[in-house]
């Protein structure tokens, strides 16, 4: 083999390596995601009280208003229960409440408070001193999106979606429409005036079990 053929041997080795090593630096340092049909990681973050996948829970938060939402509160209430929660008022004890939800945040007066934050919503139970079961269940809703879940109820939506209340009852500031729901009650509760302009929305309802409160 002559010298000119050899030199060219070595040359056009020396081109076809370098290209492999280009096409492989190339591929190391190209991300995985660069394709189009590529699916972007979703979150698995849960919610502390329902443990409900936050996408769920934002669909779940576009129905949060109006005369269905209000109904479906009254209905959750023949259950003994209030939106969001799996507890049942008169039949779970402070010790199961505990399991899922932790020490509470305030305690005292045989209620205990369980605030969650950042438009995670607040709840409060009260409790039987002589079995431990839990009588009233309160939610306090959000606070982040007055628009949607409880504080966005007013009386008049509430008496609209729902009929008359059994009874209104005046405690102090509150105003609390009462309906009956099975075995339990169903309390809308609120400030009885509202400054001048402005409208009365509730704050919180209860879902309360008076066979329980023993």
């Amino acid at each position: 083999m002559t010298t000119i053929k050899r030199n060219a041997i070595r040359k056009w080795s020396t081109i076809g390596m370098a290209a492999m090593i280009s096409l492989g630096t190339l591929a190391a340092v190209t991300p995985a995601h660069a394709s189009s049909t590529s699916v972007p990681a979703v979150s698995t973050t849960v919610h502390p009280v329902t443990a409900t996948p936050p996408v769920r829970a934002a669909a779940a938060a576009a129905k949060e208003n109006g005369p269905a939402y209000i109904k479906s509160i009254l209905a959750l209430a023949k259950q003994g229960k209030v939106p969001k929660s799996s507890f049942v008022s008169g039949k779970t004890t402070i010790k199961e409440v505990h399991k899922v939800w932790g020490e509470p945040t305030l305690s005292g007066g045989g209620y205990e408070t369980f605030n969650f934050g950042m438009g995670q919503g607040a709840y409060a139970v009260g409790i039987s001193s002589k079995t431990g079961v839990i009588y009233d269940l309160r939610d306090f809703g959000q606070s982040i999106d007055p628009s949607m879940g409880i504080k966005s109820m007013t009386f008049t939506a509430v008496a609209a979606a729902l009929g008359k209340p059994k009874e209104i009852k005046f405690i102090g500031n509150d105003k609390i429409y009462l309906y009956a729901a099975g075995s339990h009650q169903l309390k809308f509760v609120g400030p009885k005036s509202a400054p001048a302009g402005k409208t009365a929305h509730i704050d919180h309802i209860n879902v309360y079990t008076p066979a329980a409160n023993k």
